[in-house]
């Protein structure tokens, strides 16, 4: 235990119990860090800026109380010139979480863009012979079926002539009547379709 270093002859009052309590875990605790070590923070070259963002919005949430300013100015001090610096700088964030919304959307875009320039740089090599690796002999041999289209509707058309010419060609089927007696159900709770079709 803590308290087993020290000498009963030496502790008289509380206050002397409190004091030795705060020096020994004094010691042992973590100093809260302050705004200065997010002036440390730069990105390194070898950093993308989504990692730089990542670690500088980790110290963010360590400190209690910092302004925003200074978080701004901080982050734009650590920040490798690129777009999202740039943007940054023309047009200066109000506050720290508009400023981390701003650079996230400027970091997915660049992710993208190192995504599409590594899939531009490997080469593509397509058999002409024989199906892909993915494809079966099965679905080879049998031909994609034809989408009948339907031919132009006037736009000036109304509901029941465009529900008649799609019935005509055979996508619409009428539906099953109701089974229940027709006397005995309430009309109200019927659908257009059902008010027209009758039984």
């Amino acid at each position: 235990m803590w308290y087993s270093h020290l000498k009963l002859s030496l502790v008289f009052f509380f206050n002397q119990l409190a004091k030795e309590f705060k020096l020994n875990f004094l010691g042992s605790s973590r100093p809260k860090p302050i705004v200065v070590s997010l002036l440390e923070m730069s990105q390194k070259e070898d950093k993308s800026s989504a990692q730089f963002v990542t670690r500088f919005v980790v110290e963010i949430y360590r400190m209690s109380k910092a302004h925003y300013s200074l978080v701004i100015q901080a982050f734009l001090i650590g920040l490798r010139p690129s777009g999202s610096f740039w943007s940054l700088v023309e047009h200066p964030p109000v506050t720290t979480l508009e400023m981390l919304q701003r650079v996230n959307q400027c970091v997915a875009v660049e992710v993208l863009i190192a995504e599409k320039h590594e899939n531009q740089k490997q080469p593509h090599t397509e058999s002409s012979r024989g199906p892909g690796p993915g494809t079966s002999m099965r679905r080879m041999e049998r031909p994609e079926p034809a989408v009948p289209r339907l031919p132009s509707i006037p736009l000036n058309s109304t509901r029941t002539e465009i529900f008649i010419q799609i019935q005509e060609k055979g996508f619409l089927w009428t539906p099953n009547p109701i089974k229940t007696h027709p006397e005995e159900c309430d009309h109200k709770h019927y659908c257009r379709f059902h008010h027209e079709y009758k039984p």
